[in-house]
């Protein structure tokens, strides 16, 4: 039986709704209708399995409040069901309920140990932590007798972002990256074998907001960057507190080429617990650096590095050198770094030149090197 529940969502929202994945990214920018979908993407499970259990997360109380419980308060139609003020959740006649959560520190998720979820529904996915994110994945599970056709979709997961904040990093990475822009691929099992969906959204796909208040995209537009770039274009290479303002539209080419003519320079971040970094340039005739090779020590988990001595370190070096054609590029790589460790690496026969003053001015002039107003 249908239910008229007075949402008649714009396309991208119906995209959102008819999705076949079971691990949902809304993202992007600010103002597609991302949380106003979220709302009645757990109204109508709620309505459509009896019984279900959806868990809506938003950070903090207070988002919360704001964002999702007073908005359902005023938007679910009346005599679906009853809102349970001191239990936070709606109660509906068909046995669903939906619990309005959140989890302020990460020690938080810990009081839903023993919940099973058969929905979770997480806004703005950003704010939460890795850790949060992956403990509460944990928790969907379902033992009610799911009709078959909704099986592949419960249970599962539905979030809604922004780019930036603490989890940008394993949302790009899970999502954006991994699926390489919009669409579905199957998670690994180690990371929860669940189908993923990545849906990029952008403020002109809200033609409502647009209507009603045209003057919002010259708000978006008066942000300073990175906020600029990230809420209105839904950018997933800009995010907050980074170190420097990359933008692939603005930063990344085509490959090509390196020229005979071009000077070569290899750059070295030295990790051990954590990841090592090398990186291969070539520089132009208008001095404009090209990054064209590198080289990532991590294992395959956000911020652990391979923990590779030294003298293991050399020999990748030397052997991707040997594949690139450019065995024992000079560089100022060394700089910073011990003797010791200098050392080692020179008598694995990499080329290291001698060690050089590191200068307190090497982030400033890179700020000057990428900054589109240089």
């Amino acid at each position: 039986m249908e239910i008229d529940l007075g949402y008649t969502p714009q396309p991208k929202q119906q995209e959102l709704h008819a999705s076949p994945g079971n691990e949902i990214l809304f993202g992007g920018a600010a103002g597609p209708g991302k949380s106003h979908a979220l709302r009645f993407e757990a109204l109508i499970w709620a309505m459509r399995v009896p019984g279900i259990q959806v868990y809506l997360f938003r950070r903090t109380f207070p988002e919360l409040q704001k964002n999702h419980i007073l908005p359902s308060r005023s938007m679910y139609p009346d005599g679906l069901g009853e809102y349970k003020n001191g239990d936070r959740r709606w109660e509906f006649s068909n046995g669903s309920m939906i619990h309005f959560c959140h989890c302020q520190y990460d020690s938080d998720v810990f009081n839903y140990q023993g919940a099973e979820i058969d929905l979770l529904v997480i806004d703005e996915l950003t704010t939460f932590t890795e850790f949060q994110y992956d403990y509460l994945r944990s928790r969907v599970r379902s033992t009610r007798d799911i009709p078959s056709q909704y099986k592949h979709k419960i249970p599962g997961i539905i979030c809604a972002s922004n780019p930036g904040g603490m989890g940008h990093q394993f949302a790009k990475k899970r999502w954006v990256d991994f699926i390489g822009g919009a669409g579905l691929k199957r998670a690994p099992r180690p990371e929860g074998g669940m189908l993923r969906h990545y849906i990029p959204a952008l403020l002109s796909d809200n033609p409502i907001l647009n209507e009603r208040d045209p003057g919002y995209i010259d708000r978006l537009d008066a942000l300073p960057e990175p906020f600029r770039t990230a809420y209105k274009e839904g950018d997933w290479d800009i995010f907050m507190g980074q170190a420097f303002n990359f933008n692939r539209h603005q930063h990344v080419i085509k490959p090509m080429p390196v020229p005979e003519y071009a000077p070569l320079y290899m750059t070295f971040d030295w990790g051990y617990g954590a990841p090592f970094a090398i990186l291969w340039h070539w520089i132009d005739s208008d001095n404009r650096i090209h990054v064209f090779a590198e080289d990532y020590g991590w294992n395959g988990t956000p911020n652990q590095g391979l923990r590779l001595t030294d003298s293991q370190i050399a020999e990748r070096i030397n052997h991707r050198e040997e594949q690139l054609g450019i065995k024992g590029v000079a560089s100022s790589a060394w700089r910073g770094r011990t003797p010791l460790i200098r050392n080692r690496i020179t008598r694995a026969a990499v080329k290291a030149p001698a060690r050089q003053r590191s200068s307190p001015s090497t982030a400033s002039t890179l700020h000057r090197v990428i900054h589109p107003e240089f």
